[in-house]
């Protein structure tokens, strides 16, 4: 399996910090979240997906990622920080919108992406929002080099697949489908930090999951690292998988 003895950790809903950047002209890592970002990766070495929206509407104002500043060569000095699609908005997930929608959607991320941070910032492994399982764009993503789509972390395993493969997911923690691998997310930041879990905590649900599975998903959404809480659990987290001798996937 791909991420066997690895960890992959990434950071859903990304599009305020972008624009707060933007506006305040600010040097990337001195943003708070970017910064936060940056400490996790100098003590633990993981390397950071952000699933990204391509709008959104801020103090009433709609803003897309195309009015983002280039940092392009900040992030060349920082080759940990990769960038994946997650939807044309929060109100828009892509199952919902048809195939040449999502197509649209995601070509018009890329571009950006492609602008403001370069091709070689692709997040190899995406979440898109609402765990959108997109397998008719194999192809598409394919080409984008992106190795695998992360499923639901709820039990049921897929939302659209066929039975047979919420099952593997459940099982194995991976599947194929329809050309394309999907593998199961499985822990949410936000979901240990309001169980208050301790150390001990972390560090047990972790090891089950690696001894089942042979490799770790986690994640959390952007909101959700603006607050001292959740920073707090995804640096324990982070730490427990140091303690359990896996790696961050490089190339996330």
């Amino acid at each position: 399996m791909i991420l066997k003895n690895h960890y992959h950790f990434s950071i859903d809903d990304v599009f305020d910090c972008l624009i707060e950047i933007t506006d305040k002209n600010i040097p990337l890592f001195n943003h708070p979240l970017l910064k936060y970002l940056k400490a996790q990766h100098e003590q633990f070495g993981v390397s950071i997906g952000l699933n990204v929206f391509y709008q959104k509407i801020i103090n009433g104002k709609l803003r897309t990622l195309r009015e983002v500043l280039d940092f392009k060569k900040e992030l060349a000095k920082s080759p940990w920080l990769f960038f994946g699609p997650h939807a044309l908005d929060y109100e828009t997930p892509p199952y919902v919108q048809s195939e040449k929608d999502q197509i649209k959607t995601f070509d018009k991320i890329y571009k950006e992406i492609d602008r403001f941070a370069g091709k070689n910032t692709h997040s190899k492994y995406v979440r898109l929002q609402y765990y959108s399982e997109s397998f008719e764009l194999a192809n598409y993503f394919h080409k984008k080099n992106v190795l695998a789509l992360f499923t639901t972390d709820r039990e049921r395993g897929t939302h659209e697949m066929p039975n047979n493969i919420g099952t593997e997911l459940l099982k194995k923690g991976f599947a194929k489908f329809k050309g394309m691998n999907f593998i199961r997310t499985q822990f949410r930041v936000e979901f240990f930090r309001d169980e208050k879990l301790k150390k001990r905590g972390v560090f047990n649900r972790l090891r089950q999951a690696l001894t089942k599975y042979g490799f770790l998903v986690f994640y959390t959404h952007e909101i959700d690292l603006q607050q001292k809480p959740g920073q707090e659990m995804a640096r324990l987290m982070l730490e427990q998988a140091e303690k359990l001798n896996l790696k961050s996937i490089k190339k996330t």
